[in-house]
């Protein structure tokens, strides 16, 4: 009785023993190819499962084993075929073609879900196949406990729901940019139970599936990218609208992010109690920019505004009990700056709207006005002291008043050449941009000086540096970045 046993195992075991060396064989061969480039990863493990299901279903169903065996084995097969299915459908066919061959993209929670029915799937005939388990037996009881665990499960359905719909439909994808329940922010994940979106304020919000299901979603970034975006500015009733409206447009056509300039809008828009309230409208082409462009235009509003005297007045309700203050005598800083060369032929008052526009700093010795390598977008007037220029921590050279630094950052976006630090108490005054930008539009002369000064820095440069690079064309290149900055180009 033993020996036909002994028999029966010697000989499964050299069967099993030739298949998993012809398998072993198979495996070598495989991983060859897949080195040489010759296969894909992929393809060579739908391969290598394929092989395992014939050579299970050949001994199990070819080769005598004992009867204990073979419910393992079924067992065993039906878990290889379950993984050969995934590969094919989910990392094949899913993965390979759909969207690297035909560019059709599919989200995750499709994915995942398919992988999970073909697990369940095969979970089923195994429980059938294997263990004999009467699925009728299981369900039927099984119908209260059901109903409990959905109504205890039912918001996390509705959110694995409402995920599915809206990768199905696509109201929006990773990257966009999208408003939620008053929120802006850009999409960072979707996944099958909530969205993450990270806010304009760089705040990660989660919000569930089924409540973005049943909100209101503002999509920026589709069918375009391109945004129209509204503004509102109160204007004191004294002012002719004709007045603000060339005021505005001018800005709005200077700003290099605004596109689509012909589509620019100033409109009146309503009487209100103490302003007439204009609504200034424009159009940008990447809505991550909206908040810096909205503060680059009103920044130009003010200075333009208190540049044509366009007053944006108190609320009506607002009682000033105070006398005016003494207008400041601008005519030594105004000296100082007409004795520039960069400011030849420029007239008093256009320098003294830019020392108006300017910021007057006093400094303490040892103050660092600017470090190297920092990026800056202002320029800076020596009212008063002296101030050391430091490169390698030694003092390179020394400015004094009437000298000015800093001209190439604003100028052209360049970062901090040098580290500037304050030898003695002094007084600076700092020109920003849009300060700057104003006396290029009212002082035309000011755009040749700051030609021939790129002309001078740049042979200054070639010659210090010893090279053979032609100043001319450095300096036009310069040029040409200072007229993209400031809207010229």
């Amino acid at each position: 009785m033993i020996e036909p046993i002994l028999a029966l195992l010697m000989q499964t075991h050299t069967c099993l023993a030739i298949a998993l060396g012809a398998f072993v064989v198979l495996w070598v061969l495989l991983r060859i190819l897949v080195r040489l480039h010759w296969v894909s990863l992929n393809v060579a493990q739908v391969f290598q499962l394929a092989v395992l299901i014939l050579i299970c279903e050949g001994i199990r169903t070819r080769m005598p084993m004992p009867v204990f065996l073979a419910p393992w084995l079924k067992a065993l097969e039906l878990a290889l075929m379950a993984f050969f299915t995934v590969q094919v459908v989910v990392k094949l066919y899913i993965g390979k073609y759909l969207e690297h061959r035909r560019r059709v993209f599919v989200a995750r929670i499709i994915r995942d879900l398919t992988t999970v029915l073909i697990v369940a799937l095969f979970a089923l005939l195994f429980l059938r196949l294997v263990l004999n388990v009467n699925m009728v037996a299981i369900l039927t009881p099984s119908a209260i406990l059901t109903v409990i665990i959905g109504l205890s499960m039912q918001d996390t359905i509705g959110n694995f729901i409402a995920g599915l719909i809206i990768q199905l439909e696509k109201p929006f994808d990773l990257n966009d940019w999208i408003n939620i329940d008053g929120q802006r922010g850009q999409v960072r994940e979707i996944n099958w139970r909530y969205t993450k979106i990270e806010t304009t304020e760089k705040i990660y919000m989660i919000i569930p599936n089924n409540k973005i299901s049943t909100e209101k979603v503002i999509n920026y970034s589709k069918p375009t990218p391109v945004v129209k975006e509204f503004i509102n500015i109160g204007i004191s009733y004294d002012v002719a609208p004709v007045k603000v409206k060339q005021a505005v447009m001018a800005i709005l056509k200077a700003n290099p992010h605004v596109i689509h300039k012909e589509e620019n809008e100033v409109f009146l828009h309503e009487y209100s109690n103490s302003s007439i309230v204009y609504r200034i409208a424009y159009m940008i082409g990447d809505p991550g920019m909206h908040r810096a462009v909205r503060d680059e235009v009103y920044s130009a509003i003010w200075y333009q505004f208190k540049k044509h005297v366009i007053e944006i007045p108190y609320p009506i309700r607002t009682v000033i009990m105070k006398q005016p203050s003494a207008q400041a005598d601008l005519s030594e800083p105004v000296r100082l700056l007409g004795s520039l060369p960069l400011f030849t032929g420029i007239s008093p008052e256009g320098l003294e709207h830019l020392v108006r526009f300017g910021l007057t700093h006093t400094i303490a010795p040892g103050h660092v006005v600017v470090r190297e390598q920092e990026p800056g977008d202002s320029m800076f007037f020596i009212l008063d002291g002296d101030f050391n220029v430091m490169k390698d921590q030694r003092i390179a050279t020394i400015l004094h008043k009437g000298d000015f630094f800093g001209e190439m950052s604003l100028l052209t976006g360049e970062k901090r050449t040098a580290h500037v630090e304050a030898a003695t108490r002094g007084t600076l005054l700092e020109i920003d941009r849009s300060a700057f930008k104003i006396l290029i539009e009212t002082e035309p002369a000011v755009l040749r000086q700051i030609e021939i000064i790129f002309g001078e820095r740049c042979k200054a440069n070639a010659d210090l540096a010893r090279n053979k690079a032609d100043p001319e064309a450095l300096k036009v290149s310069l040029f040409q970045r200072f007229k993209k900055r400031f809207g010229l180009a």
